[in-house]
């Protein structure tokens, strides 16, 4: 970064096309890492990380600083604030709170592996600290989601060491600071917590991955007193790791993230589940081991290639970004043998668009760009 060899926190807007709107950078003469951004309710962003954070190329320095950034709607600085931290420091998420003000959490880990600290702060709306709180444990825990309700915080995170397994991990504190209880959730396998909601119910979902590679997904109900209500696992013979979960409906969810065959390459799936059962209602896991078309981006003409693993009937369709249907590419049977199949797309406009293979009841997507 210009002025600063070890690098600043970035900040990038883009549009629906991926076309960049603005970009920003924070810091000063020392490395800047930001390492967890939300949306503020005027609007704005508020940015969470670490400076300092290195004194040389192998080694951290003691005296890590956690620094709070606030932004405008449009990436402009407000104001930032630094708190110092202990050595290893993981910024781990950040919320605001309803009377604006903001609440952090921060992890910390003393020996490698062994006892960590979890540190939890209260600001104001411009960063001053209210309140500070610190739990010690024997083995180190992270964050990954904060909720709140009317009364009451809830850290979402995972708890573990270099010996697996690692647990999902849940912390109850009042708006006041007041630890109200802490419990975890696994069994053998190794369980992480990644994203959380709650349910029309109150209860808290929480979705993360479980197993070691190839993962599957974990989806856990538990009430607003720690009682686990429900736990189910989620996958096929592939690996499947989420990375976000969101309420749709009064009683679902739906959870997204990476379906695939190795780490190397995935596709994109979405798993909808009902709260009160976590029942399935459909698994749209990928049936090719490839989909992909070349060229893309596509000026006129693309080939598409793929691979079923059964023969099947399969539909070739084209949906815009509102996930409107406007063309269909193919109907037919077609064996499970290498596909290639060509298109023209001279005839649509220059824009994102996803082209979906449906096949036994399984669905995959991909996205096209069309740029003339």
């Amino acid at each position: 970064m210009e002025g600063n060899d070890w690098g600043n926190a970035w900040l990038v807007k883009v549009d629906k096309y991926g076309d960049t709107l603005w970009s920003k950078q924070y810091g000063g003469s020392s490395y800047d890492y930001g390492q967890y951004i939300d949306k503020t309710s005027d609007g704005g962003y508020i940015l969470l990380g670490l400076t300092n954070g290195f004194s040389d190329s192998d080694s951290r320095d003691a005296n890590d600083e956690v620094f709070l950034i606030k932004t405008d709607a449009d990436g402009n600085e407000q104001w930032n604030n630094t708190y110092t931290a202990e050595m290893y420091s993981r910024a781990n998420c950040v919320k605001e709170m309803s009377d604006n003000g903001f609440i952090m959490a921060l992890s910390s880990v003393y020996t490698w592996p062994g006892e960590s600290l979890l540190t939890f702060i209260r600001t104001d709306a411009f960063g001053n600290i209210v309140w500070t709180e610190s739990m010690d444990f024997e083995k180190s825990e992270s964050i990954s989601k904060i909720l709140m309700d009317e009364e009451f915080l809830y850290f979402i995170g995972s708890v573990g060491d270099n010996n697996y397994p690692h647990d999902v991990f849940v912390v109850k504190m009042s708006f006041e600071g007041e630890y109200l209880w802490d419990q975890s959730y696994g069994d053998e396998n190794n369980q992480m917590a990644i994203d959380a909601v709650f349910s029309p119910a109150g209860n808290i979902v929480i979705t993360g991955k479980t197993g070691s590679f190839p993962y599957n997904i974990n989806a856990l109900s538990i009430s607003q007193n720690g009682d686990l209500i429900n736990t189910q696992t989620f996958g096929s013979s592939y690996y499947e790791i989420p990375y976000a979960m969101s309420l749709i409906e009064n009683n679902e969810i739906i959870i997204v993230g990476l379906v695939g065959t190795d780490e190397d390459k995935g596709d994109a799936f979405a798993l909808k589940l009902t709260i009160e059962t976590t029942e399935v209602e459909q698994i749209p896991w990928s049936t090719c081991f490839e989909f992909n078309f070349f060229p893309n981006p596509v000026k006129d003409k693309s080939t598409l290639y793929f691979e079923l693993k059964t023969n099947s009937v399969v539909n070739l369709s084209v949906s815009d970004t509102y996930g409107r249907e406007i063309a269909t590419l193919f109907t037919g049977y077609l064996s499970n043998v290498t596909q290639q199949i060509d298109f023209n797309f001279s005839g649509f406009e220059t824009g994102i668009y996803f082209v979906k293979l449906e096949a036994e009841d399984q669905v995959a997507v991909r996205k096209i760009v069309i740029a003339k």
